[in-house]
């Protein structure tokens, strides 16, 4: 899980900062809270190689610290390619005042791994292989 936070310059921080790396499996999930205020929030991603299904989406609010999100209310879902590309989620304007957004992958086809070429007289099928992620430029709202 990666934490978002929301900054007075309309963009969500994140440790390590941009870009980050989502990855189909396990907790790869960037999530932060915005309030009704927004009127919308974006991100800019791509693919490091293939395509990939990428979705933002906002939560309504756990009823206690221990909760996980609760009730889908909005989300975009994009087929996202090597090119940079924006999905944005627009915010309603009811009730609850905050709501959890949250960015993640769920499938990468295409391409899985890229190889690493450690010296030329090892052969490809024995070097080791980086997963390949779906890059995160930024996360904004306005």
């Amino acid at each position: 899980m990666l934490n978002l936070n929301l900054n007075a310059a309309g963009t969500f921080s994140v440790c390590g900062g941009y870009p980050f790396r989502l990855l189909p499996a396990g907790d790869y999930v960037a999530s932060g809270v915005i309030d009704k205020t927004v009127s919308s929030v974006s991100a800019i991603v791509q693919t490091e190689a293939g395509s990939a299904n990428v979705h933002l989406g906002l939560f309504t609010m756990p009823a206690t610290s221990t909760d996980g999100d609760n009730a889908s209310l909005v989300q975009t879902d994009a087929v996202v390619t090597g090119t940079p590309q924006t999905v944005t989620v627009t915010v309603p304007t009811a009730a609850p005042a905050c709501y959890v957004v949250r960015l993640w992958v769920d499938s990468i086809t295409g391409a899985t791994a890229d190889t690493i070429s450690r010296d030329g007289s090892t052969a490809a099928s024995l070097e080791p292989l980086i997963p390949v992620a779906v890059s995160v430029s930024s996360v904004t709202v306005s």
